[in-house]
């Protein structure tokens, strides 16, 4: 009972953020809408109360779930109007200076270099105004070789960023989507001065040079494209990917491969739970979380690597505390905590709902498939890869459609024959990147990461080369994919109260 007053409270905040994200609330309407929504049922249940009814548990968990759909419409509510209010909206469209830090690690877009600056104030006509916690999106050329921690001053105009509208006449949110990042401005190609250096956070500096010295390994002992992809699979997620090679593996449906996720996390608690195996519980879970928490600052703190770090934490805390949490209640305990922090990240993070989409259908999608593929061998756990693979693809088709208008064919094949190739392809590629300023020891590793990217890589060509392997759809609205999963979690609550009938 616990768990599913768990599921409904959580699920009605998530909501109150999902029904804020399309939908604009005024101030005076949102009060009136939550007396008029709460009144009913806070009346209902002090009756039930006064009467001593047995429905009064109904009631009470009725009122705090619309209590928490509207604390999830006043918390997005609320980071809007934050960003929307912002200092910097004073100089928009006008030639400024801003100083500031570099927060990100400056990410190659195209012919430009792409950053995050942390805005410590402007200046305009001469006057200088001091700015906290604002951020610009400054886009500056490869020749600036920026790094996180340096301090410097741009100066350029500051524009208010704009929608994007896509080929096919659909209008892409980019305003939302940079919003999770706090950003609503960006300067393109800005004059840059570098003031000074290393004034960022201390250990992230570190972790972010340690991480720069492995890529570096990786991409002296393979050659493009494998050491953009062991680099995304291994650190560094698909943002190395050449835009070609991204989109192969998008039309062969295994662009999930290069995003950061559970298998990363596991494998390092996996690391540490077995070198510390000779410690107290406390010691090594102390040991693990610092582990997992150092592995999402390396990664650059995607979304898809927040996520897992959460349930893969409460999961273990969880086992050591001799509490029974579920898988999927930890991937809910995890959403929740995520849009509360950022609640912009539920609707408008395409790598946050791939995330969640693709873990929520393995673990409740797959193993019905599983039940049912009987005549699949279990031999070389073909019939959880396929159960996995076409649940997956199969729930996951209208946010891919949605996102990015794609429909792959050859999806199930290609991850059938993929899929066993990644944890060694990690392996070796971990090991490469580790030995690769020496050579002698670096070499049997690369030759055999080389080896399985290559046949990887010939897997995917040889499947997008069929005709009509994959098919471009026009947009859809969002509503289409919104319905298909309210319909889907209506039949999943169907299924599961039949099958335990039948039990």
């Amino acid at each position: 009972m616990r768990q599913k007053i768990f599921f409904i409270l959580s699920g009605a905040f998530l909501c109150g953020i999902l029904f804020s994200s399309y939908v604009a609330f005024s101030m005076p309407f949102f009060i009136f809408s939550f007396i008029l929504c709460t009144a009913p049922f806070l009346y209902l249940s002090i009756r039930a109360k006064i009467r001593e009814q047995e429905n009064i548990s109904f009631y009470i968990v009725f009122l705090a779930a619309i209590i928490l759909f509207f604390l999830g419409i006043f918390r997005f509510a609320a980071q809007d109007n934050a960003l929307d209010n912002s200092k910097l909206s004073h100089y928009e469209g006008k030639s400024v200076s801003a100083i500031g830090t570099v927060i990100d690690e400056p990410a190659r877009k195209g012919s430009f270099l792409s950053y995050r600056l942390k805005v410590k104030g402007i200046s305009f006509d001469g006057e200088a105004d001091p700015i906290s916690g604002e951020y610009i999106l400054a886009q500056s050329s490869f020749y600036n070789e920026l790094l996180y921690g340096d301090q410097i001053i741009v100066s350029g105009s500051l524009e208010r960023e704009k929608n994007i509208k896509n080929e096919d006449g659909a209008t892409f949110d980019y305003v939302s989507y940079l919003k999770k990042d706090g950003v609503l401005f960006e300067m393109k190609r800005p004059e840059v001065e570098i003031v000074s250096h290393d004034k960022g956070n201390p250990l992230i500096s570190i972790l972010l040079h340690m991480k720069n010295w492995f890529n570096e390994n990786i991409s002296g002992n393979l050659g493009e494209p494998d050491a953009a992809l062991a680099s995304g699979m291994v650190i560094a997620g698909k943002g190395t990917l050449t835009k070609d090679l991204q989109n192969d593996f998008i039309k062969s449906g295994i662009i999930h491969i290069v995003v950061l996720s559970g298998y990363n996390i596991s494998i390092i608690i996996a690391v540490l739970l077995s070198v510390f195996s000779f410690t107290g519980k406390k010691i090594k879970i102390i040991i693990v979380g610092l582990g997992v928490f150092l592995f999402v600052i390396v990664s650059g703190g995607s979304a898809p690597v927040v996520r897992s770090a959460i349930m893969a934490l409460t999961l273990l805390l969880s086992k050591n505390s001799s509490r029974n949490v579920s898988v999927l209640r930890a991937l809910t305990f995890s959403a929740f905590l995520m849009a509360l922090l950022n609640p912009f990240i539920l609707v408008f993070d395409p790598s946050f709902g791939l995330s969640f989409l693709s873990t929520f259908a393995v673990i409740t999608v797959a193993p019905i498939l599983k039940n049912k593929f009987i005549f699949v061998t279990e031999k070389f756990k073909l019939r959880e890869i396929i159960s996995e693979t076409l649940g997956t693809q199969i729930f996951l088709l209208p946010y891919l459609v949605y996102q990015m208008g794609i429909i792959s064919f050859v999806a199930l094949p290609v991850n059938i024959l993929v899929l066993p190739l990644v944890p060694p392809i990690m392996f070796f590629s971990f090991f490469v990147g580790i030995l690769g300023f020496i050579s002698y020891l670096a070499f049997p590793f690369a030759l055999f990461a080389h080896l399985l990217i290559s046949l990887m890589l010939l897997i995917v060509k040889i499947f997008i080369s069929i005709p009509f392997s994959s098919i471009s759809m026009s947009h859809i609205s969002i509503w289409i994919p919104i319905l298909f999963y309210f319909l889907f979690f209506m039949a999943l609550i169907w299924y599961r109260k039949s099958d335990i009938k039948e039990m």
